[in-house]
């Protein structure tokens, strides 16, 4: 039984805590608030008192934090099948079923078999199920973790790994308006859990089971830690914060310790996938997230896992384009086709699959539209695959070439185009070719949209093709070309090369 006076408790260590230790956020960069957060802490409430926590699920308290600003009870109903159908995509159902979420702050539940789940608590399942397996991936799921989570929302993820995992230790480091939240939650929920907070400015003494730190604490933590996570805040942090937090975990991770990051690119401080990397933490994995983007045109999160190194800084060029290229790919939906690829590149280091990577960053990056299209000519010569028959089709879509667009796009699907890649090509195809209905065209992906029907069926029925035109140009970073019969001197290139291309 979780009693009122207990909650009122844990609100006014928080903020005894924060009165003791604001004024050492001025100065440190990793206590720096972005300009996403800015906005979004004006946008919502913060900081509730007693009342308003015993119901803050309900309120505004955690936009921006795995949930959406309140709607009506058929939206709210709307948004958490989506979720069901997205996360459903990659987290078993076992998973799901083996979650039970804590009634603080009045969470608005559904029905999930024979659970009870909120929408916010069933998105975060899928992040919990991807550590739990990333974990177990790389020899880390049989003792008792320390774990640290930077940017912890109000406390869903730590809540069920807690129920997931044996953690011996639990770390959250945050801005004050979300640490208001998680503290408070996890302190609640987990009353046997010895709770502590960090001072900034010297060492606390002995920490407990459930530590909470503002930002400049980290420079106090009892570590080593065997995981630190960090979930969609990285990419919206500015450069500086992003590498102070690299560093430190450079430092404090154990020596088999694994950083699991859940972020994309080119939404704040880093600009590209590469800006993550450091000489002196390893990336050893890096694949989509999930399965489907949270909307049709939005950016794509990519899991990546670093660990201590010394890295051959010989080799650091060619792994840092093949981190470009992995990155850049996720953003257009490329999933299954990507997995040998990545694997051979980041984790046997094997020369083919970096240099093929670093050519297809060469072609993301290519400086005009002229060496653009040679890299991708070479591409398409070299290395015919599902892979680079996508990359060329969305290319000549942007482009407005679409009969040339569309034979690249129906080789990658005849050569096996896996995942959110296989439902964007044949989107882009239906808006070209007035094959069956839009409502049998949405029936014919079979719940591989996951959730995304509603997107699907707007873009498909207006034949939107300047949206996924300019989708793919904000990607690849060219411009859009209003529709052309021909694609001139390349185009005769590739009339020449199509029959093999298409036949190999």
């Amino acid at each position: 039984m979780i009693y009122s006076n207990e909650i009122s408790d844990a609100l006014d260590k928080f903020h005894s805590y924060i009165a003791r230790n604001i004024a050492a956020c001025k100065d440190h960069p990793a206590a720096k608030v972005s300009a996403f957060w800015s906005e979004h802490f004006a946008d919502r409430t913060n900081f509730p008192d007693v009342r308003d926590f015993l119901v803050f699920r309900r309120g505004d308290y955690v936009y921006g934090i795995g949930d959406t600003v309140p709607g009506s009870p058929e939206r709210k109903q709307q948004e958490f099948a989506m979720t069901l159908r997205s996360i459903g995509l990659f987290t078993p159902a076992a998973h799901l079923q083996a979650l039970r979420e804590p009634i603080v702050g009045s969470p608005l539940v559904y029905t999930l078999g024979e659970n009870q789940l909120s929408t916010s608590y069933l998105l975060n399942a899928g992040t919990s199920w991807r550590v739990t397996e990333l974990l177990r991936q790389h020899g880390l799921s049989d003792r008792p973790l320390r774990i640290c989570e930077i940017g912890a929302g109000w406390g869903a993820c730590a809540s069920q790994l807690h129920q997931v995992c044996e953690v011996d230790s639990y770390t959250i480091v945050d801005l004050p308006e979300n640490l208001c939240l998680s503290s408070t939650y996890l302190t609640t929920t987990m009353p046997g859990r010895q709770s502590t907070f960090i001072e900034c400015d010297s060492a606390s003494g002995a920490q407990g089971k459930l530590n909470f730190a503002l930002p400049p604490a980290i420079d106090y933590l009892d570590g080593p830690f065997d995981v630190i996570i960090n979930t969609m805040s990285f990419q919206e942090m500015d450069r500086e914060t992003v590498d102070t937090y690299f560093a430190w975990a450079g430092r404090t991770l154990a020596p088999d310790g694994l950083l699991i990051s859940f972020n994309a690119h080119d939404k704040a401080g880093i600009l590209r996938p590469s800006d993550y990397l450091r000489k002196d933490l390893e990336i050893c994995h890096l694949m989509p997230f999930r399965k489907v983007p949270a909307g049709y045109f939005n950016t794509i999160p990519y899991e990546s896992v670093f660990r201590r190194t010394n890295t051959d800084t010989d080799a650091h060029q060619l792994i840092s384009s093949a981190v470009d290229a992995l990155g850049e790919m996720v953003q257009l939906g490329l999933d299954g086709d990507l997995a040998p690829l990545s694997r051979r590149a980041l984790v046997e280091r094997e020369q083919a699959a970096l240099i093929l990577l670093t050519r297809i960053r060469d072609f993301f990056y290519a400086p005009d539209e002229k060496v653009r299209q040679t890299a991708l000519a070479r591409l398409l010569q070299e290395s015919p695959c599902a892979l680079t028959l996508f990359l060329g089709g969305n290319y000549w879509f942007a482009q407005g070439c679409f009969e040339l667009a569309c034979k690249l796009l129906e080789g990658s699907l005849e050569q096996g185009l896996q995942d959110f890649a296989a439902t964007r090509a044949r989107v882009m195809l239906a808006c070209q070719q007035n094959k069956m209905s839009d409502a049998k065209f949405v029936e014919t992906l079979a719940g591989r949209a996951g959730g995304l029907d509603e997107d699907i069926s707007r873009i498909v029925s207006a034949r939107d093709i300047s949206a996924l035109q300019n989708h793919i140009a904000r990607i690849y970073d060219c411009p859009v070309t209003t529709p052309v019969r021909s694609a001139g001197l390349v185009g005769s290139v590739f009339a020449r090369l199509r029959g093999s291309l298409l036949n190999n």
